[in-house]
């Protein structure tokens, strides 16, 4: 059994990583950062009009598993002495399609990108005993897989752990965010 199964199990992971087109993930991925960034912009812009805000932009290197080193923009924000980044941490991550983190010395707020309906991360577990049950677990999986994949991804805020939940990001809780990481005792 091992030996075999073990086999078994490169050839499936080789044919799914064979099967995904990781340039368009990555340019997925880096689109998906620019419209947070756009958000961002929209967001504090009479503070930047008024001369109260500076945001610039980085290079920064990001380099994931199947994908490559690629380059990707982080966003500082300054205010006054204060500066708070968001930062692109990967789109190949646990439980969302990508994470930028914002962060000033004071702390790191979570910003992952996930299908709109979803409110925090899922782990499932499934026991089957018969070839049928474990058939038949595999179909929904791939089915309820191609549908989240195919619904619209946003940006949302994910709360601390460790009951993970994720709030909309809305101008509010943007602002929210930043007068946290300013240190004014804000949460959300």
């Amino acid at each position: 059994m091992g030996k075999r199964d073990f086999e078994r199990i490169l050839d499936q992971k080789q044919k799914k990583s064979e099967s995904i087109d990781w340039e368009k993930k990555k340019n997925e991925w880096i689109e998906s950062v620019s419209t947070l960034y756009k958000f961002v912009d929209e967001c504090l812009d009479p503070y930047l009009q008024a001369g109260k805000v500076q945001i610039r932009r980085e290079k920064k290197s990001l380099t994931e598993e199947y994908i490559g080193t690629y380059s990707i923009e982080k966003l500082i924000i300054g205010i006054g002495e204060n500066t708070i980044v968001l930062e692109p941490i990967g789109t190949l991550i646990v439980g969302a399609f990508g994470r930028v983190d914002s962060r000033s010395n004071l702390g790191t707020a979570t910003l992952v990108l996930v299908p709109e309906t979803s409110t925090g991360p899922r782990i499932e577990v499934s026991v089957s005993t018969t070839k049928e049950e474990r058939q038949r677990l595999e179909e929904a999986r791939k089915k309820a897989e191609v549908e989240r994949k195919a619904e619209q991804k946003v940006w949302k805020v994910a709360t601390e752990p460790p009951n993970i939940s994720y709030l909309e990001l809305t101008e509010d809780r943007f602002f929210d965010i930043m007068v946290e990481l300013l240190g004014d005792g804000a949460t959300f």
